[in-house]
């Protein structure tokens, strides 16, 4: 069985928060999707962030313990520069 690590590099991470960005860009100028536009940009940045966390080694288990809390995220990911 792979591991829950190795199915998720950071490259992979990275890609998914591209298409989220790529995604909120879309419906963005949409008045009655803004909520959409706001949930697709803030779970971008999640991704974005945890690609950098798994490029500086943190496992899988480490950022499902991060859960949804991007400033959780992002003082982990300051941290680790």
């Amino acid at each position: 069985m792979t591991e829950l690590s190795d199915r998720s590099p950071a490259l992979g991470l990275w890609n998914f928060a591209w298409e989220y960005a790529e995604a909120a860009k879309k419906v963005v100028g949409e008045p009655e999707l803004k909520h959409v536009a706001y949930y697709l940009i803030c779970h971008s940045i999640e991704l974005a962030l945890k690609a950098f966390l798994r490029a500086k080694g943190k496992e899988m288990d480490d950022l499902k313990k991060l859960g949804h809390n991007l400033e959780a995220t992002l003082r982990e990911a300051e941290r680790l520069g």
